[in-house]
């Protein structure tokens, strides 16, 4: 009786063009521009390398050094899911991007003469955007070329300078969590008739009048990016918080009664006669948005979306909360062990 040979027990030969990988590129990626230059199945071939249909089954390193003609060192060095442990102090790793957390797409002109650049993943970090050099926004799964929009592409590129500046000035962790905050934010006042000019008019040089954009297209969130930053620059700022903040917290955890969310039942008449509320209100008017007022007050039992930030930050220094949230989440490789790592797709 005749069996069915392993598919998987082929010789492992190199391909005969060798595909250099990107820094920080992930490794379907990888495996899929090898494929694509030689013309192969590309789900055939990461099944190959595999050994395995599951899917998102992880690569081992060396059948993919094998098969690519790469040397492991530097698919080691290239592609952070095939680090381990062993790779931090080796590599030097910090302040790489952590594999698993946010994948995005890469800039066109930077890739090269990929016609179909727009597949190729990288993992990045929060602040990775926009190609200082090509003006090409990248913080979103697809990419967008903003060469043609000089006066939008400036105002991208300080934005993120401001961001960079910030993430070295306050630190990463807390540069995360306000960035998180802020994005929401800017996101909810837009949804609560409260509009801004300065995004609506950067969408209109990118897209013409009449536009209609969803939330996660690129546009979208390059044109809400400088209102984000400048939100993060006041939300992580000390000075800042305390007005809003520190003035407010009692000596002691309060007993009862506790308010919504764990926060004491006059929290509302504090709020309102406290003297560093207009001086926090104006500073978001100038540099935010025009048209932020602030309402301490619930209506049908819900504040307005910043009293929830507020009613948020002051729970969570009473009752921190056991769940992870996304800005919560280690997105680069610190000077500590590794932990876990993502999948090779």
């Amino acid at each position: 009786m005749k069996t069915q040979p392993d598919p998987y027990a082929l010789p492992l030969r190199p391909v005969p063009r060798v595909v250099i990988p990107f820094l920080n590129e992930k490794v379907s990626s990888f495996v899929w521009r090898i494929a694509e230059t030689h013309k192969l199945h590309a789900g055939e071939l990461l099944e190959f390398l595999a050994e395995s249909r599951r899917n998102r089954a992880p690569i081992p390193e060396r059948r993919l050094a094998a098969v690519s003609g790469v040397p492991l060192p530097v698919l080691k060095y290239a592609l952070p899911e095939l680090w381990t442990p062993e790779d931090q102090g080796r590599l030097r790793l910090a302040g790489r991007p952590r594999p698993g957390f946010r994948d995005r797409a890469g800039c066109q002109r930077c890739i090269g003469s990929w016609r179909t650049a727009g597949w190729v993943r990288f993992w990045a970090r929060q602040e990775d955007v926009i190609c200082h050099r090509h003006w090409v926004w990248t913080g979103t799964k697809d990419s967008l070329d903003l060469s043609a929009h000089p006066e939008v592409a400036s105002e991208v590129i300080k934005a993120n300078r401001r961001h960079r500046r910030l993430i070295r000035r306050h630190g990463r962790e807390a540069i995360r969590s306000a960035y998180y905050d802020a994005g929401q934010l800017c996101r909810e006042w837009n949804n609560s008739a409260i509009p801004n000019k300065e995004i609506r008019r950067r969408l209109t040089s990118m897209l013409g009048p009449g536009w209609s954009v969803y939330r996660d297209e690129p546009a979208s969130e390059a044109a809400y990016y400088p209102n984000v930053v400048e939100l993060t620059r006041i939300l992580s700022s000390p000075y800042w918080r305390s007005l809003i903040l520190d003035g407010h917290l009692p000596a002691s955890t309060p007993r009862q009664p506790w308010e919504l969310l764990g926060v004491p039942a006059d929290f509302c008449w504090l709020m309102e006669s406290t003297p560093g509320i207009e001086q926090f209100t104006r500073e978001i008017r100038r540099t935010v948005n025009p048209y932020f007022q602030w309402n301490p007050y619930s209506s049908y039992r819900s504040y307005a979306p910043f009293t929830k930030w507020v009613l948020g930050e002051l729970r969570d220094r009473f009752t921190p909360s056991r769940y992870g949230y996304p800005k919560y989440q280690p997105e680069v490789i610190e000077q500590g062990p590794l932990g876990g790592f993502g999948s090779n797709a």
